[in-house]
């Protein structure tokens, strides 16, 4: 089975439908089956959800 590849962020469908809890969890975890690495020991909490913000930001900025 092929990576489902990098997200695309700027996937209106998709970031509408995605909880800040998942993409919180991808950061921490990784994007299982995706080849994206854990960056969860990288961040503190509040810098992990001011990257959630930032990653929800792509959204608006096409």
């Amino acid at each position: 089975m092929q990576p489902a590849g990098p997200a695309k962020f700027v996937d209106v469908s998709r970031m509408l439908t995605v909880s800040d809890a998942v993409l919180q969890g991808k950061i921490l975890r990784g994007g299982m089956g995706t080849g994206m690495p854990e960056f969860g020991s990288l961040y503190t909490e509040d810098q992990m959800w001011a990257l959630v913000g930032y990653i929800r930001g792509f959204v608006f900025h096409k």
